[in-house]
């Protein structure tokens, strides 16, 4: 369900009064964000299309709340404006990255590319669903299981190894961040990582798993015609090369790294020094499938049959202190003693 309104923030009218966005917007007297900006974030909230049973590649990575985003999808919500802000400011960055299509298309560049592709499960009976969409509770025992997985690339230029080769090209995603996050992107200060002090784990994962869709994403006629248009060699193959260059383009305020560079990056006062970013490792693809099904299937239990999922581990507590939804709907610190034993939902 989409967001309802908004929260009053300390300083508010009435701190903690959650209000229809309409009174936001025109009559709110002690205004905590311009009717103007406020009406922008909210719009881009409500047309948000990952609604419903959407399931995504940014989901799979690992990076966010399973119970966060069952009660978004699911149960109207009010929130503090300022929790959604950031999201609303990575989407107002990427529209204006968008806007310089035309300078690069000529180069084979394409942007925003809807993929989807399909997991068959073979060992999992397929859910039988009322009229209304609604699960039964009962399975179809004699057909397998299919579940489809959806991602949106921010920038990508095929480039095949040779003509017809399924793999060869360059994915770039794009990501917002604030000074002090891109601070840590550069220095290599992340912690508890696997690949790279440069690289968050779910940051790897969630460009291997664009690959994976990209390499099982059939090229639609208006590729074609675009690079026909500009004279670009033909992509000859069914599907589009798989990329084998990931890069991890930051945003941020002051700054702009990437991965796999050697940049000046100014310090306090003033000051700059060198740090090399390290590369973003590329799996093959059957690395990427065997990550990304039990995930999906989680998923889909959680946004299909609509199974609420369990709270985020202990290690990631801290996206429960800023949830709309704690001592709401849900409880962490009453349900995580209690599910310490418990097996992780993928």
């Amino acid at each position: 369900m989409p967001l309802k309104g908004y929260v009053c923030p300390p300083g508010g009218e009435e701190p903690g009064r959650q209000n229809p966005v309409e009174y936001c917007l025109s009559q709110c007297t002690k205004r905590c964000v311009s009717p103007p900006l406020l009406a922008a974030m909210y719009k881009s909230d409500v047309e948000n299309y990952h609604v419903g049973d959407y399931i995504s590649a940014s989901m799979m990575s690992g990076s966010g709340c399973m119970r966060q985003t069952f009660f978004e999808r699911f149960e109207p919500f009010f929130e503090i404006p300022n929790r959604r802000y950031w999201a609303f400011r990575g989407t107002h960055a990427h529209t204006i990255i968008e806007g310089a299509q035309d300078h690069i298309a000529k180069f084979g560049w394409l942007q925003e590319i809807r993929m989807a592709t399909q997991l068959l499960y073979e060992d999992e009976p397929m859910p039988i669903f009322d009229e209304h969409g609604v699960f039964t509770g009962t399975y179809d025992d004699n057909t397998p299981l299919v579940i489809t997985v959806r991602g949106t690339t921010d920038a990508y230029l095929p480039k095949p190894t040779h003509p017809g080769s399924d793999t060869g090209g360059l994915l770039v995603d794009m990501k917002t961040f604030a000074d002090s996050k891109a601070d840590q992107f550069v220095k290599g200060t992340f912690k508890d990582t696997t690949y790279s002090k440069n690289l968050q784990d779910s940051w790897v994962a969630q460009l291997n798993i664009y690959a994976f869709l990209i390499g099982r994403t059939p090229i639609p006629d208006w590729v074609h015609e675009q690079y026909e248009k500009e004279g670009l060699p033909k992509l000859l193959s069914e599907f589009f090369p798989r990329p084998t260059e990931l890069f991890i383009q930051g945003v941020a305020m002051m700054s702009h790294p990437v991965t796999g560079s050697t940049i000046m990056h100014k310090e306090r006062y003033g000051k700059s020094s060198e740090y090399t970013i390290d590369s973003v490792p590329c799996w093959d693809p059957e690395e990427t499938e065997a990550f990304i099904r039990p995930k999906a299937l989680a998923w889909y239990r959680t946004l299909n049959l609509k199974i609420k999922p369990p709270i985020v581990e202990e290690k990631k507590a801290w996206i429960c202190k800023s949830c709309c939804f704690r001592g709401n709907i849900c409880f962490p610190e009453t349900e995580r003693p209690q599910n310490e034993e418990a097996p992780a939902p993928f």
